[in-house]
Formats: C-alpha cells, structure tokens, sequence
C-alpha cells in the first residue's frame, strides 16, 4: 500500500479543486500546509453543480472549513448540459473544466484530487473501450488545461492512504450519496469489480495503475517521434504534404493526422476520415 505522500515545495500560486469530499479534503488541507512551508498563495474553488438537493449545504460546508484554515474560496455555480449526449458524468466534468478554466488567474496551477485508485478505475473503464496506448495512459501528473498547470499530486497514492491522513487530522467531508449508486460505470467498477479483483490481488489498484504509467511511457515516447515526423510532413504552417504522408504506414501515418489535428486544436478525426 502507498504511503502518504510527504511536504513538497510549491513554487506557483495553486488553486485547488474542492469538491468538499474526502480526497479534495485531504488534498486542500495537505496543500494548505505545503503552501505555508513554502510561502506559497493558495486558493480553493467549489463548483456547485445544481445536481443534488444538498448542494447549496455543500457549499456552506465547504465555505466553512476554508474560513477555518484561512483560505479564499470561489465558488461557481454551472448549468450542466444533460442534453448533449455526452452522458452526465462526462457533462459534469465539461462543465468543471470551463469553470477552471475561468477562475484560474496568471502563473496559476490547478490542482486535483485524483488518486491511485481513481486511475486504475480509468484505466480499466478505457480497456472496456478498446482504447489505445493513449487512452490506457489514462490520467497524467502533470498536464495543461487552457496554458496552466493541471497537476495531480495524489495520482500515486492510495485510497486508504488518503483514508488514513483524514482520520488522523479528524478531518470532516461530504459524502456524496451518489456515490453509493451503480448506475454509472465508475461507480459500478468501484463498488463491485475493484473489491472482488482486490480479493484475489490485494495490489490489484496499484498494478492497474502501473500498466498505465507503462502506457504513459510508451505515448510520449510516441509523442516525440511524431512530432519529429510533422516537422518533416508539413511543408508550411497548418499544410501537411500528402505525397510525404503516403510514404508514411497507414498505422503511422493515422496516428500523425491525429496528432496534427489536435495540436491545432481541431475535432479529432473520426476513423473513417482518418482512413
């Protein structure tokens, strides 16, 4: 099992995701302290989504424990688009993502609460989708989110971990009762699947972790020979060459376009275009 992670430096402002449940509790408090060793600021924000009856009592919650510690907090309140057919754990997420994006101020760095258990969720949730090295990567420590640091610092601990802090500094949180519902898939892998893998491999959640940071390895390295070879494909800015490209594998060339594609910032391309 992994161990609490201990006192890091800080060397940005962060504002720190705080949904007022237990992992962004203990993230908020650990941070908190880390800041202060290292004179860091630090801020918290609370995305209010409208989706529970408690959730104006959720942002009183959470009002009152950054008062406690000091802490400034943001709160926005979000229309989530159940409409859009992305589903309402995707919808959610979109609309948390827009709102940090909007909150996040100069040399700021978000920072979330994901932790190793929630990794191995998302890697086993892209392997039922047939997903490729990049998606079974899964989620990174570091990342970007519209120019600012995105950065998961629990990613390599453990739930029980994270458990563990919280009762040791008697920390109070919310419990989301949608959690305890299987309806979505997350929540399905988490209340019957992880702990019957966990009765046959206690280290089931670390293993699956692992083999995503296996895949993480291999997509940059990936990463870098792609972009070594859209520098030879694209003759003038935003123009790829196609008689260069079709000397390129199918396989390889698909991954480029891909690549390409987002790199400015475009739809991803659908299979059949790619083909």
């Amino acid at each position: 099992m992994s161990t609490f992670p201990t006192l890091v430096t800080l060397e940005t402002p962060l504002l720190v995701a705080y949904s007022g449940g237990m992992d962004s509790t203990v993230l908020l408090l650990w941070l908190q302290r880390c800041a202060h060793a290292s004179g860091t600021p630090l801020r918290a924000m609370h995305v209010h989504h409208g989706l529970q009856a408690s959730a104006d009592a959720w942002v009183q919650h959470c009002q009152q424990q950054c008062d406690a510690l000091g802490i400034e907090l943001a709160v926005h309140r979000v229309q989530v688009d159940t409409a859009a057919g992305l589903g309402l754990e995707a919808a959610a997420r979109q609309a948390r993502r827009a709102a940090f994006a909007a909150e996040l101020r100069d040399g700021e760095t978000l920072a979330l609460a994901q932790h190793q258990d929630d990794q191995a969720e998302t890697f086993l949730l892209r392997a039922l989708r047939s997903s490729g090295i990049d998606g079974l990567a899964a989620m990174a420590v570091d990342s970007t989110l519209h120019g600012h640091r995105l950065w998961r610092p629990l990613l390599h601990t453990a739930r029980d971990a994270l458990r563990d802090y919280a009762q040791a500094h008697a920390l109070h949180w919310i419990e989301d009762p949608s959690n305890a519902r299987d309806d979505a898939d997350r929540n399905f892998l988490r209340l019957h699947v992880m702990p019957l893998l966990r009765q046959r491999w206690p280290h089931a959640a670390a293993a699956l972790a692992g083999s995503a940071d296996h895949c993480a390895l291999t997509r940059a390295l990936l990463d870098e020979e792609d972009a070594e070879l859209i520098a030879h494909l694209e003759v003038a800015p935003r123009v790829l060459s196609l008689e260069l490209l079709r000397q390129v594998s199918p396989a390889r060339g698909a991954r480029v376009l891909r690549a390409w594609v987002r790199a400015h910032g475009a739809a991803p391309l659908p299979a059949t275009v790619l083909r």
